[in-house]
């Protein structure tokens, strides 16, 4: 059993519930997660991001290489082995160069796999860097791999940095990746991961204002959904429902205590 299984199987977050008035939560996962429990409250806000005053360009140069960035603390569920492969086979046809910066899980088998497959130079792991130098390869990527199978339930960080830098980027059409607008992301279909990449990439090529329309729709989702007054806005609204979200737990829990079926029937009822 894998460690995505194992927080499938075991999220472990009802321990959070046993005194808690409500849940404030940031996808529509957990929250229904959570309201399957039927203990308490809950409540869904967009994860909120300080963008810049500027909106960058989303030209991005057509001289050069086709420019592809991956970055963050990659393990194998931000499925960079497999980004790897999809570029392999496309090597001759698409010239292109993937930086990739932040935590890899295991840097040596990365390395052996870029020699294995004949990336040498077109694939560069940086490590972590400094953010400016981040925001500049964000700035002129024509593509920025976010993938994530599985999820853990998460929003994305990743993804709001992504949309501040008006960059176009490819999700795992699953969990919060799943339910972001159609047309502010590239969503792709996990069971077939390789050729949907090859085949996005491709389209890039041939059709450049594919991936400009996705970046300007991206940044438009970030400045209107994430911004921090919008979330502080919400939270304060959450903190003006306590007494009343406080008499609704205790009410929950008492049912409960009396009927351990509750939770069960409540969670039917959510589905």
């Amino acid at each position: 059993m894998t460690p995505g299984d194992l927080s499938h199987r075991y999220p472990g977050f009802e321990l959070a519930l046993t005194r808690a008035v409500s849940v404030l939560t940031h996808t529509p996962v957990a929250r229904d997660a959570v309201d399957a429990t039927g203990t308490v409250p809950t409540y869904l806000l967009d994860l909120p991001f300080r963008f810049s005053a500027q909106t960058p360009a989303v030209i991005r140069s057509g001289i050069g290489p086709m420019r592809l960035v991956q970055f963050g603390y990659t393990g194998p569920n931000r499925r960079l082995q497999n980004v790897l492969e999809a570029l392999a086979e496309l090597k001759g046809e698409v010239d292109f160069h993937l930086d990739v910066m932040g935590k890899l899980w295991d840097p040596g088998y990365i390395t052996a796999r870029i020699r294995e497959l004949g990336l040498v130079h077109n694939v560069t792991l940086h490590g972590f860097v400094e953010e400016y130098e981040l925001d500049e390869k964000l700035n002129a990527a024509h593509l920025v791999f976010n993938l994530r199978n599985p999820t853990m339930g998460e929003a994305s960080g990743s993804q709001m940095r992504i949309w501040n830098a008006a960059a176009p980027s490819v999700v795992t059409d699953l969990g919060w990746y799943a339910n972001l607008p159609d047309g502010t992301v590239f969503k792709i279909d996990p069971s077939e991961e390789v050729p949907a990449l090859q085949r996005l990439i491709r389209q890039l090529v041939a059709d450049p204002a594919a991936g400009r329309d996705v970046a300007a729709a991206g940044r438009a989702r970030l400045e209107a959904a994430h911004t921090p007054a919008r979330y502080a806005r919400g939270v304060a609204n959450v903190a003006r429902r306590f007494e009343a979200d406080a008499a609704a737990a205790l009410r929950n829990r008492s049912l409960q205590q009396h009927d351990p079926m509750v939770v069960k029937k409540k969670s039917v009822q959510a589905g």
